[in-house]
């Protein structure tokens, strides 16, 4: 049996190289959840988007809030609008900032 050894790369950014491609509904978003000691990451086809240097439209974010955490840290805000789908109930929200946004939460409630 031989065995392969993979190897998975990861990459800090500079924030300031890609921050001009995010709305400021975007931005206000990922400061509400830092604001909240809690982090948030971008996941998926914006983070090929972002490094070819193209604006992401497709936005899929993961944090370490849980869902009812994130349900707690937007009520109230009139500058998110929560979007009722089934994927909540498996730790995904969908939000609408300017954009629509998933945000899944790394952590089972």
């Amino acid at each position: 049996m031989s065995s392969s050894s993979s190897s998975v790369r990861c990459y800090q950014l500079n924030q300031s190289e890609y921050l001009h491609l995010f709305s400021s509904q975007l931005i206000y978003l990922f400061s509400l959840f830092n604001e909240y000691n809690y982090a948030i990451r971008l996941i998926g086809g914006a983070v090929r988007d972002i490094l070819l240097g193209i604006t992401p439209h497709d936005i899929d974010l993961a944090t370490t809030a849980t869902t009812d955490e994130i349900l707690k840290l937007i009520e109230g805000d009139s500058n998110i609008e929560l979007v009722y789908t089934r994927a909540e109930h498996f730790g995904t929200l969908t939000l609408i900032v300017g954009t629509t946004v998933r945000v899944s939460s790394m952590i089972l409630n």
